[in-house]
């Protein structure tokens, strides 16, 4: 869940620019993504499966190798020195290895998918904690504004305390309300700076403020439109690179333990000896072939049978746990589309319940200057007030918010959710 802060706000805070505006979401995620240990780890491990899917494994094995020697008799006044290079190439290939093929294939596949997979998480991360900073920014200009209100509403009620106008109590009362928002202000200011150092952690340097506004209302493509689009995403896919593991695991181990196998095995060599004395030059070759039939799996209950029968459910667990999987996106996009759909009437309500609240307070501040109406009723008319722009903000985090959860989800650009 994301804790975010929100503060008392005035009706012209939404459409009011940040304090500090330097760093975009767009610039946030390029930063986490050069600077963030799990995007370097992310491109280290991407490159150490790639590497090692290119692995040939048909290379052949070879060897050199040079020895010397050398010997002397001085009573017989004689000497001898030899050196022995030789060099070997052996090779072995089974018809069990046509799978080698594929299975780099799918290798390549997966640390791609799983890559992909691994940024989109860092990339939801660094999504909340921006939006976290934006909201506590918004909520430390909020608090800001209302100790501003708060300081004039004490200092016209001294003034009409002193003219004899006001009592005690309403000074008293006044001064409680302005130290009240004073420590909220503190709360919103310490909130704001555990924000920022939380998104500092991401994108690796200070973060001086945030430049991208809260996401107004737009129209979304139909429903189905984007549920359709859950089949592309890395989640999907990498449940669907784990059914074609599980076939492939059950071919290749079928082709080791049913079908007629050859092997064919081949080495050359070629060895010399350089002496003083006399040489030597010979060569070694050998070529060997063999077929085997595997009979193990046709006899019940053997080990080669029931590694086949395992590989053969591990297939339809994985084909489960896609079907599985691919309801639960469906559902989850499901929801997200309903919490935007809500919020966005939720903010329509809550707009025309605030132009209600701001005609009441206007006729409650012209009725207590005129001496109708207690201090305790302004107060409680401008909560009101208050209370309505605070919910609007909240509204328009939570619909933001569930824009970038649903843009998450599907893995695409926000725009992407928009009908143009």
């Amino acid at each position: 869940m994301r804790t975010l802060c929100i503060g008392i706000v005035v009706a012209g805070l939404l459409a009011s620019p940040l304090y500090c505006q330097s760093l975009s979401l767009e610039q946030a995620w390029q930063s986490a993504q050069a600077n963030h240990t799990t995007a370097r780890n992310a491109n280290l491990t991407l490159a150490k499966q790639l590497n090692q899917a290119q692995t040939n494994d048909y290379l052949p094995s070879l060897s050199l190798s040079v020895g010397a020697s050398a010997s002397a008799s001085i009573l017989g006044d004689s000497y001898r020195a030899s050196l022995n290079p030789s060099i070997g190439i052996s090779f072995s290939l089974s018809s069990s290895d046509r799978f080698s093929k594929a299975e780099k294939d799918l290798l390549v596949q997966t640390a791609q998918t799983s890559y992909h997979a691994t940024l989109q998480g860092l990339q939801s991360e660094v999504t909340t904690a921006y939006w976290n900073v934006v909201a506590a920014s918004l909520a430390k200009q909020a608090q800001q504004l209302d100790v501003q209100q708060q300081t004039q509403t004490l200092s016209s009620i001294q003034e009409a305390y002193d003219g004899g106008k006001a009592s005690s109590l309403a000074v008293s009362q006044a001064k409680l309300t302005l130290s009240s928002a004073n420590l909220k202000l503190q709360e919103r200011t310490q909130a704001l700076e555990n924000a920022t150092q939380n998104l500092e952690s991401y994108v690796g340097y200070p973060v001086d403020g945030t430049s991208d506004s809260l996401l107004a209302v737009q129209k979304l493509k139909p429903e189905e439109a984007l549920i359709s689009l859950a089949a592309k995403t890395s989640t999907i896919g990498n449940l669907e690179l784990k059914v074609r593991d599980a076939q492939l695991a059950l071919q290749t181990q079928q082709a080791k333990s049913i079908s007629p196998n050859l092997n064919i095995s081949a080495s050359t060599s070629l060895g010399a000896t350089l002496a003083t004395d006399s040489s030597l030059l010979k060569d070694s070759t050998s070529l060997s072939m063999t077929v085997s039939l595997p009979l193990d799996a046709y006899l019940p209950d053997s080990s080669a049978q029931t590694t086949l029968e395992n590989l053969d459910a591990d297939i339809q667990i994985a084909q489960n746990n896609l079907s599985a999987g691919m309801q639960k996106l469906q559902f989850q996009v499901k929801q997200a589309y309903q919490s935007i759909s809500q919020a966005a009437e939720n903010l329509q309500y809550l707009k025309q319940n605030q132009a209600l609240a701001e005609e009441t307070y206007s006729l409650t501040r012209a009725s207590y200057e005129a001496g109708e109406s207690t201090y305790l009723t302004l107060q409680e008319s401008e909560n009101q007030r208050t209370s309505t722009a605070l919910a609007i903000l909240q509204q328009q985090l939570t619909y933001t918010l569930a824009l970038y959860d649903l843009s998450a989800l599907l893995e695409v650009d926000i725009q992407t959710l928009f009908a143009h």
